[in-house]
């Protein structure tokens, strides 16, 4: 009897885990797949008119609330955002995740913010937007479609927040830091518009690329580590 019994719980528990593997990637899927309308939508738009006025109105608002203040806040956000302060970001939770004996998930998100980089350029090549010619605050070079900033640190963001909801049990305690860590990356996507580096349109663009990116490597490794463990 308790055999049976243990053989039924097993198998009740092994069914919970499937339907929530199955649940999870259902909502990864849904997610891309919104990330590449909202995309595909921008490069239409981009294609046919090469401008939106949304654009200007944002241009145009950050420069009416430029201040000492915001500008030092805003600065010291986009410096974060940076080649220097990615690469000092991605190896630390690297060395955090192999700390904690997770090496295959170190790897992983290593080789995604590589990968968000080298996609970036390949994209900025593609569709060769000049940076907005307002007075800039701090120095950018290269194009503009879609902000690299904005698109590496968001799907960066993505990436460490799947691992926090994945390790942190404490529900209430994990969705606040992942709400913390989304809210600084629309900060620093934000940030490129206020000093003037990009137009609001990169930004949006550089966000749905970032999410797009990150969902798709979460979604294929849940499906590699489901197989892995049947």
């Amino acid at each position: 009897m308790k055999r049976k019994r243990k053989s039924f719980y097993m198998k009740t528990a092994s069914h919970r885990k499937q339907d929530a593997f199955a649940f999870a990637f259902l909502m990864i899927i849904f997610l891309f797949f919104s990330s590449l309308l909202i995309f595909s939508g921008f490069i239409g738009n981009y294609i046919a008119k090469e401008e939106w006025k949304f654009d200007r109105i944002a241009i145009s608002y950050m420069n009416q609330i430029r201040s000492e203040m915001l500008t030092h806040v805003f600065k010291g956000i986009t410096f974060t955002g940076n080649f220097l302060s990615v690469l000092i970001i991605t190896l630390t939770i690297a060395a955090i995740l192999i700390y904690f004996k997770k090496k295959k998930q170190s790897l992983f998100f290593s080789l995604n913010v590589l990968g968000l980089w080298l996609f970036n350029e390949i994209l900025k090549q593609i569709f060769r937007r000049p940076r907005p010619l307002e007075l800039r605050l701090v120095h950018a070079s290269g194009y503009s479609l879609p902000s690299g900033h904005s698109m590496v640190f968001m799907g960066l963001s993505a990436l460490v927040i799947y691992y926090i909801l994945r390790n942190i049990h404490n529900r209430k305690v994990s969705v606040f830091i992942s709400c913390l860590i989304f809210i600084y990356a629309v900060l620093v996507g934000l940030s490129r518009v206020y000093v003037g580096v990009h137009y609001f349109s990169d930004v949006l663009a550089g966000w749905t690329v970032g999410m797009l990116w990150a969902l798709s490597s979460i979604s294929l490794y849940k499906k590699l580590e489901f197989v892995k463990k049947r």
